[in-house]
């Protein structure tokens, strides 16, 4: 257990593996967390936003497939998902000791500078470049993800058999229990500290993404201002969703998902999982209605008779 990516991540293996595959793990975080993030200055992110404007850089394959990767999710939400909402991160700084409602004259002016379709790639070389200064690249919302996967793949290539991999609150499931059993993952329950399952998933060799209000927010004025910003308006996300949790093969997709779909509320969210291939989806609502996509079925169990199960 180590505090990396601004979040607690647990590796927990159950079967296989060499002595210092851990070691390797934690490493391997930190090695990637150093490229992808905007607030190492050495990172090859903050390489592209210092140059926004100004020239394209050229970064390494991860860097370029996790921000090609973006542009495909930010198409497939309409522009909910987009990952130049950096100056707005930079603004609210929810999370953080100068965390604020900012003025409306602010956000508005920053909101001008969120625009996906501004991020030109050259895949001949690798080159990124934001067509505007002052905009800037965030990938707290998909970045998660590509790691677990990364490590995912390094527990593979070492021979381990039975893993969970918890990037706080990204969760990639390898194999199962060493005694055959599926692996039980709790759902948060968004209106409790984190810990507090509102139910319980079954699975293996999956991912489970979940996102929600809880996880990093700021109340000023009895109103809690959370972490999740709708890149068209510059507020926090707005909608019937208190949380939600993502089920897909890779975790990097579930992590760019669940940010989508929390933006898109509950009913839009729904009907675009039914429409994605082998993507489920539990969705907690500010009513206390567990909504359930089609797929699910057994693999979930409520733990809380507080909520209304609800499957689609």
């Amino acid at each position: 257990m180590n505090f990396q990516l601004g979040t607690l991540v647990e590796l927990s293996i159950y079967e296989g593996g060499s002595k210092n595959i851990l070691t390797e793990a934690f490493a391997l975080i930190s090695s990637l967390e150093n490229k992808l993030s905007r607030n190492k200055e050495q990172s090859e992110i903050s390489g592209i936003n210092i140059n926004a404007g100004i020239s394209p850089i050229e970064v390494s394959d991860d860097t370029y497939f996790i921000i090609n990767k973006s542009i495909y999710y930010s198409e497939l939400s309409k522009g909910f998902f987009d990952i130049t909402v950096g100056p707005l991160v930079s603004l609210w700084g929810i999370g953080t000791a100068e965390a604020k409602v900012p003025p409306l004259k602010e956000i508005n002016n920053l909101v001008k500078l969120i625009d996906y379709q501004k991020i030109k790639l050259t895949p001949l070389n690798n080159l990124v470049f934001l067509e505007e200064k002052g905009m800037e690249i965030d990938l707290g919302a998909i970045a998660k993800g590509f790691i677990a996967d990364k490590v995912c793949e390094l527990f593979k290539e070492d021979g381990v058999k039975g893993a969970i991999i918890n990037l706080g609150g990204d969760v990639r499931l390898l194999g199962r229990k060493p005694d055959g059993k599926l692996f039980r993952i709790g759902i948060q329950d968004p209106f409790e500290k984190r810990g507090v399952a509102v139910g319980v998933y079954e699975g293996e060799n999956i991912s489970i993404v979940t996102s929600g209000v809880y996880e990093r927010y700021y109340e000023e004025n009895g109103v809690r201002y959370h972490h999740i910003f709708n890149p068209k308006t510059g507020y926090p996300a707005d909608n019937d969703i208190m949380g939600i949790s993502v089920i897909t093969e890779k975790a990097i997709d579930g992590d760019a998902i669940s940010t989508s779909f929390f933006l898109l509320g509950s009913k839009e969210a729904l009907a675009l999982a039914e429409k994605l291939k082998d993507t489920e989806v539990i969705i907690i609502t500010k009513d206390k209605r567990i909504i359930l996509s089609n797929g699910i079925n057994a693999n979930f169990t409520l733990a809380n008779n507080d909520f209304i199960l609800e499957k689609n």
